[in-house]
């Protein structure tokens, strides 16, 4: 889930059955019946999918397109980053199925409102999901560590007067607005984005935020 994953290409490895397929495939790409036969007889790829850049309702959707093929006998092979024409698996990286479905088991931002969490945790939800919120801190705080504290709730409301209204639990406790959610989406994407060859640590989502937080600028991990 933390993980970046880039494009997803998905390859039909026995093509001589792709009748049955390709209404399935079709479904999800819209592209020709024709050129889905080519594709999947050729050994090129019969979807795409951008797993990082699409919202989570498009995810489910590839994720169930996956399942139905595999549930009337698709046997699939899943590959990252764009390759030309024919497979060449010493060109590209194959991904597991079982990863790709569990990156989809994202985290309900709804059921983590105005509780303690950090940033561990912060960095594990949907970002789509956190778009719709404000991440509140008990202080201003630039430098934030693996113990800061974080509280996500409702996003700062603005009334005719141009005064700020916030959440009533914000005010109740006594907490300031660290970011706007899709900021922190924005810093988390990034991070997975620039790290794509491994999975971000707890320590370089830190490195991000302290550096947003400072300079409004995005950390350089070179």
């Amino acid at each position: 889930m933390g993980e970046y994953i880039g494009l997803v290409h998905v390859v039909i490895n026995n093509p001589e059955n792709c009748k049955g397929y390709i209404p399935i495939v079709r479904k999800f790409n819209m592209d020709s019946l024709n050129v889905i036969k080519s594709n999947a007889e050729s050994g090129s790829y019969v979807m795409s999918f951008d797993w990082d850049r699409e919202k989570a309702a498009s995810k489910i959707e590839f994720t169930n397109t996956i399942k139905n093929l595999i549930g009337i006998g698709a046997e699939l092979s899943l590959y990252k980053d764009f390759f030309n024409e024919k497979m060449n698996g010493k060109d590209t990286k194959e991904i597991h199925l079982k990863s790709i479905l569990a990156h989809n088991d994202t985290v309900d931002v709804s059921k983590h409102l105005r509780i303690p969490i950090k940033l561990k945790q912060l960095v594990m939800f949907n970002t789509d999901e956190l778009d719709e919120y404000a991440i509140y801190t008990e202080s201003n705080r630039d430098n934030i560590d693996a113990d800061t504290v974080f509280y996500i709730d409702e996003t700062v409301e603005v009334d005719e007067n141009d005064t700020e209204i916030y959440p009533t639990f914000v005010q109740e406790n006594k907490l300031e607005i660290y970011f706007l959610g899709f900021q922190v989406a924005d810093i988390i994407d990034n991070t997975r984005y620039q790290l794509s060859h491994k999975k971000p640590s707890v320590s370089d989502y830190i490195k991000n935020f302290n550096n947003y937080s400072k300079h409004d600028c995005y950390f350089d991990f070179g």
